[in-house]
């Protein structure tokens, strides 16, 4: 199997010190390569974000999304979930939970990924939305009359362009955002107010990933939405062990290769660290110390759940906190969160409870990077959630978000 490294590919590859991060880059940005999983955030998790933010309050938010994505379990039950389920029952673990996914047809008939081009995109294109394709905002900046200007540039053209609007939202993504902010405050100095906070409270969301190869029985993890199926762990700390399909038909692999993916399963868990790293920039790069010694409790805790399960497999072959293995303090995370934490004063956050950066009217963060803490869970739902919200309060009071 041959993969080809492109400056402007759909994934993006983030290497720091002891952490590697996986996410996406494209219009649509996660849903194009989420798990589907939608789970609204535990009531105690809002406790973390500022009093004005609870249960109550968030629960029309989290129903709106639920009416834009239609979750639902997957049927008929694959057998990669079936599987699953017979390698937690011979191990001793359950029961087995079947979650709701993000699901739309394909034109066969057969359940594939609803992403914001089949949800929230359609709707915005009908309300005059227009999109830039293949584009990349470079640089932002507030125009004098107190608008806002970005500056992106279009690869497929090859060319620039400057567009100005009354209000700017940033939905970049946790790494995304933060280097934007951090590039418009330190490096080009249009936004030199946005707050010392930035960078703080970062979080690899508990991720781990773990290799069952070779397994007794067909698993057949190339078929189906990725998650299926999901076990529970709850104690002193509470966490999730999930199969994911191994989705490489796209990559064209060998047949080599071919030949052992009806035999090897993949499971992702993730777990409500506390985790709370500081993100800087030299400039030009993101920097990070986050690993696995940041909380060995939990990850020594998914670690042997995995393994508890790859047992339930009969797997000839485990690589639990793949691809480092089990004894190194690296981790892979595919669920980066926090680092432009949300709070009443620019002391604690840079944003207020609106999603709007302190000192900077008009100018909005809508993503995962307002998160204050791991959720634990995978945390669409919750992003949408809180995107919901936030355009809520735009709407309901345009005089002070920048009319």
């Amino acid at each position: 199997m041959s993969v080809g490294v492109r400056r402007h590919g759909l994934y993006e590859l983030h290497q720091f010190d002891r952490l590697t991060c996986v996410v996406s880059s494209g219009v649509g940005g996660g849903s194009l390569v989420y798990t589907d999983m939608q789970v609204p955030p535990p009531d105690a998790y809002l406790d973390a974000f500022p009093d004005c933010i609870d249960a109550a309050e968030m629960r029309p938010y989290i129903d709106a999304v639920r009416t834009m994505v239609a979750p639902r379990p997957v049927a008929p039950i694959p057998q990669k979930a079936r599987a699953f389920d017979r390698a937690a029952t011979a191990a001793g673990l359950g029961p087995v939970h079947f979650p709701d996914l993000a699901l739309t047809s394909n034109p066969l008939g057969k359940p594939s990924r609803a992403t914001m081009g089949t949800t929230y995109l359609p709707v915005a294109l009908r309300h005059g939305a227009e999109l830039r394709a293949m584009s990349e905002v470079v640089a932002m900046s507030q125009t004098p009359d107190g608008g806002w200007q970005v500056r992106y540039r279009d690869h497929e053209r090859g060319r620039s362009y400057v567009e100005s609007a009354p209000r700017l939202i940033l939905s970049a993504g946790t790494l995304g955002t933060m280097r934007l902010l951090f590039d418009a405050r330190d490096r080009l100095g249009t936004l030199p107010l946005v707050s010392s906070a930035l960078g703080r409270g970062f979080t690899p969301n508990g991720d781990m990933v773990t290799v069952v190869h070779r397994t007794a029985q067909r698993v057949d993890s190339v078929a189906g939405p990725p998650i299926t199926a999901y076990l529970t762990a709850e104690g002193e700390r509470d966490f999730l062990t999930a199969e994911v399909g191994l989705r490489l038909h796209h990559l064209a692999p060998s047949a080599a290769v071919a030949r052992l993916l009806p035999r090897t399963a993949l499971l992702v868990g993730m777990g409500a660290d506390r985790i709370a790293s500081e993100a800087t920039y030299d400039g030009r790069n993101l920097h990070l110390s986050t690993d696995r010694d940041d909380d060995s409790e939990l990850f020594d805790s998914l670690a042997d759940h995995a393994t508890a399960i790859a047992s339930g497999y009969r797997a000839k072959r485990t690589i639990v906190n793949a691809p480092f293995g089990r004894d190194s303090t690296r981790l892979a995370s595919v669920h980066p969160l926090g680092g432009v934490p949300m709070a009443e004063s620019p002391t604690n956050g840079v944003v207020d409870p609106s999603g709007q950066v302190h000192n900077y009217p008009g100018l909005f963060v809508a993503d995962g990077s307002i998160l204050p803490s791991a959720p634990g869970i995978p945390p669409a739902m919750t992003i949408a959630a809180m995107a919901e919200r936030i355009s809520h309060q735009i709407y309901r009071c345009p005089e002070t978000s920048g009319s």
